[in-house]
């Protein structure tokens, strides 16, 4: 009987020893709101515009250079998609013998974009404007900024191009 009982508090006590407790830790993350409302900066690789999923994908050995962007200098280039600056990658497969260009829908090119064509007063678009025989243009005036806003309002936005035409002139004469 001795032994039956020797034999059970064996078990006993190895079962005890054997059992390890697990401790569950829990990390608690706060994401701090301004933090997930501050807006994404522009991501060029390789002369190519890309999203944060593409920068994240790419391994650090594969990166030639890094260059940042933020302000004027950021914005002067890549118009207003580069107004929370901008993170040039170059990697190493992309900068072996070749010239990454930016694609051309990437670049800011605001400069005509969206610009306001008015010939002898009438709001036309740009391929009107391209139709327009150029010995019929007596005179072109460019309107940007406060000058094109306060006179034809948000659609002057990115600016107003004037032609007068040789016969648009002669009416608007013979109306005087």
């Amino acid at each position: 009987m001795k032994k039956i009982a020797m034999i059970i508090c064996l078990f006993a006590s190895v079962s005890t020893f054997a059992q390890d407790t697990v401790k569950k830790t829990v990390k608690s993350v706060t994401i701090d709101e301004d933090m997930a409302k501050r807006p994404e900066p522009l991501y060029v690789i390789d002369g190519y515009k890309a999203n944060d999923h593409i920068f994240r994908k790419i391994k650090p050995d594969n990166i030639e250079s890094i260059s940042v962007l933020k302000g004027a200098s950021a914005t002067a280039l890549y118009g207003s998609e580069g107004a929370n600056g901008v993170i040039i990658i170059a990697t190493k497969a992309g900068t072996k013998g070749t010239l990454a260009l930016i694609k051309k829908d990437s670049l800011a090119t605001n400069t005509f974009k969206g610009a306001l064509y008015i010939i002898d007063g009438v709001k036309v678009d740009k391929a009107m404007l391209k139709k327009l025989n150029p010995d019929e243009i007596e005179s072109v005036s460019v309107l940007k900024d406060a000058s094109a806003t306060a006179i034809y309002g948000l659609e002057g936005t990115n600016g107003v191009i004037l032609v007068t035409t040789k016969s648009g002139s002669k009416k608007q004469k013979a109306k005087n």
